[in-house]
């Protein structure tokens, strides 16, 4: 009867670990398979034939660097060409293939980064669903600080009416936790006062205290910087 029992205890032994076994492998391959599906590359899909003046400029915000596109279905597309153009919002990608032009859908794009684009630290590009007008409006926001208060600048450029000539005419959005992002100038007045009533007082401490100014974006991120680090 012991040995009867004893068999018994190390058969369901066998196969309670047989079973934890194909658990754990069965786990390990689906942990793969997500972390290979968050990776997985993919094709940009663009439009060609865009309208741009190919010797002026002043329209786009980095020559064409090295950089990668995330995609709103979690996949990516890695060292493509890229840049920013202000004057139609656009990120632009060089098709290496026959040295063409693409505008890349701007509905799939999540967030850019470029690299090596003759800036000391890499460029990040989101996309934003402006609805402060009538129309809702995509646009593509480059991050200056990310954080509980983020800071990000849509770099957009005008055409000056009558001439080839094009102006800078950045805005700027404060975001405060999940908040709306919400537009401000680069002044401390009104970067305190996108904050709440009870939070301005802090704010306005701090920037005293660490004696920053926001005439730079450098500057603005250092302030963004102390003023998370004060919440």
């Amino acid at each position: 009867m012991r040995f009867i029992i004893n068999s018994c205890f190390f058969l369901i032994l066998t196969l309670n670990l047989a079973s934890s076994g194909l658990w754990a492998q069965q786990n390990a391959e689906l942990t793969y398979a997500n972390a290979a599906k968050q990776t997985e590359e993919q094709a940009i899909a663009a439009t060609y034939y865009i309208n741009e003046y190919p010797l002026k400029k002043d329209q786009f915000f980095n020559d064409w660097a090295l950089g990668t596109v995330y995609f709103t279905n979690g996949k990516k597309a890695s060292r493509v060409r890229l840049r920013y153009n202000g004057w139609k919002d656009e990120m632009l990608w060089l098709r290496e293939t026959d040295f063409k032009t693409g505008q890349i859908i701007k509905g799939t794009i999540n967030k850019v980064i470029l690299n090596n684009s003759g800036f000391s630290d890499s460029l990040v590009f989101i996309r934003y669903v402006d609805s402060s007008t009538f129309q809702k409006q995509q646009i593509l926001l480059q991050e200056i600080a990310r954080g509980y208060v983020s800071v990000y600048c849509h770099r957009k450029v005008v055409l000056v009416k009558g001439s080839d000539k094009f102006v800078q005419k950045h805005q700027y959005y404060l975001q405060i936790g999940e908040n709306t992002p919400t537009k401000f100038n680069r002044h401390k007045k009104t970067l305190i006062s996108g904050f709440s009533a009870e939070q301005q007082e802090q704010v306005r401490q701090t920037l005293k205290h660490n004696k920053t100014r926001l005439k730079t974006d450098a500057g603005l991120a250092k302030a963004i910087h102390f003023i998370n680090q004060s919440f």
